[in-house]
């Protein structure tokens, strides 16, 4: 169960300044009943039943200060907090371990930017730089319950700082020709990550948070004798990530590299009715979009679609 209370107020002490003042005060409840049980001999998983509830609350206040410098041009700070819920365990392999729970989470979130307007209205181009401080990240890690005795937990592992900055925005040619475009730069690393007494993650980049993304989008519009014509080329470009936190000191197959794919559509809109076909990872990349496994066991691929092609009608009451 969640509950929460919020609200904003907007004030204009002058004129095209404007103060934005907010905040939410959550609730929330959890209710689980780990019920276990197993035939297999030998299997390391108990039979029990253990029921957990926890409560939690959390007020995060948010604030913005904004200026129109013109009818084309907006300057923004802002602060922003923000709360995650406490979690449970995912799987228990015992009554001790089904009764360990994670605080939540909480980040204090800093940002900066301007959104535009120009050259006529034919360019939009919105930019901002970002931090973010996160404490308590709910990461998995070894604990140590007693000598010889150590499980892999959902706990507070860690804190980290993020940073970055991003921009995005759409040129328009003429009529018929428009370009859409985004670029982001994101340092993501863990300030404090203790796995287990050995293993120190502290200072490694977080997982699937990629220094550079990219993105273009080249579109054409046209009225034609058989209906509305759309068609979008498109190019997404993401550098190399991380699954694990351990930067594949421990489990060298936990990164994927950096990662180009092109997609392509086009669609014909005629009254009610629209014809379309596409196309997706147009140079058949072979790349995995997950990898599921935790610092050093065993590892499990998920490999993405390759290229791939459909078609689309729809109809529109």
């Amino acid at each position: 169960k969640s509950y929460a209370l919020f609200g904003q107020l907007q004030w204009e002490p002058i004129e095209k300044l404007s103060l934005t003042l907010g905040g939410r005060y959550s609730w929330d409840e959890k209710d689980v009943v780990f019920d276990t049980r197993s035939t297999v001999p030998g299997f390391i998983i108990s039979n029990f039943t253990t029921p957990i509830s926890r409560k939690w609350n959390s007020f995060d206040p948010s604030a913005s200060l904004s200026y129109k410098i013109n009818d084309d041009v907006l300057a923004y700070v802002s602060y922003t907090s923000g709360f995650k819920s406490g979690a449970f365990q995912f799987i228990a392999v015992s009554p001790v371990v089904a009764q360990q729970v994670a605080n939540p989470e909480s980040v204090d979130s800093y940002e900066a930017g301007m959104r535009t307007t120009l050259l006529d209205r034919r360019l939009r181009l919105n930019a901002a730089v970002f931090s973010m401080d996160y404490r308590d990240l709910q990461q998995l890690r070894v604990i140590q319950f007693a000598p010889g005795v150590t499980a892999i937990l959902t706990a507070n592992a860690a804190s980290s700082k993020i940073k970055g900055f991003e921009m995005e925005g759409r040129a328009v040619f003429d009529n018929n020709w428009s370009l859409d475009f985004s670029y982001g730069h994101l340092d993501a690393k863990f300030k404090n990550y203790i796995f287990d007494p050995t293993l120190d993650f502290s200072g490694n980049r977080m997982q699937r948070a990629p220094k550079h993304t990219l993105s273009l989008g080249l579109n054409f519009e046209a009225d034609t004798s058989l209906g509305d014509l759309t068609t979008r080329i498109g190019y997404s470009y993401r550098s190399s990530i991380f699954f694990e936190a351990d930067n594949n000191v421990v489990d060298p197959e936990s990164s994927e590299g950096s990662l180009g794919l092109w997609d392509a559509s086009m669609n014909l809109k005629n009254g009610n009715w629209t014809f379309g076909i596409w196309g997706r990872n147009l140079t058949d990349e072979r790349y995995r979009r997950q990898v599921l496994n935790s610092t050093g066991n065993a590892q499990r691929g998920i490999w993405a679609e390759p290229r791939t092609f459909g078609a689309r009608i729809s109809y529109n009451f």
